[in-house]
């Protein structure tokens, strides 16, 4: 019997355990990598602007205009969304506007969408 336990264990240690050793060595590699890959990815996204991601990437922003103010115009200038705005009438009614981008490939496009409020 102990003949039998101290083959098993040399046979364990020169074949099993280098190979053991080296896929937990990958799997760590690996982590690592994704975990790398995933703090790339936050801190783009975090370093981006709300009209530099909807710009960029597509999506929807969502713009609330100053109390009693209503959207007169908009417009994009690379990333910056410029708007006209003026004062409401007194009869106006507010309203919820939408300013689409419509892409070549109809991929990446940007919804902003603008809340007039009275206040």
């Amino acid at each position: 019997m102990g003949a039998a336990f101290f083959l098993y264990n040399v046979l364990y240690t020169l074949v099993c355990h280098p190979l053991y050793a080296e896929s937990q060595q990958r799997k760590a590699n690996f982590k690592m990598k994704k975990y790398l890959f995933m703090l790339i990815a936050l801190v783009a996204m975090c370093s981006c602007t709300p009209n530099q991601r909807a710009r960029h990437f597509g999506g929807d922003l969502t713009v609330y205009l100053p109390f009693n103010e209503k959207l007169v115009n908009a417009t994009w200038k690379e990333t910056n969304l410029y708007y006209l705005t003026e004062p409401m009438d007194s009869d106006y009614v507010p309203k919820t506007k939408k300013f689409i981008e419509d892409a070549n490939w109809g991929l990446l496009e940007t919804t902003v969408t603008f809340i007039e409020r009275r206040k």
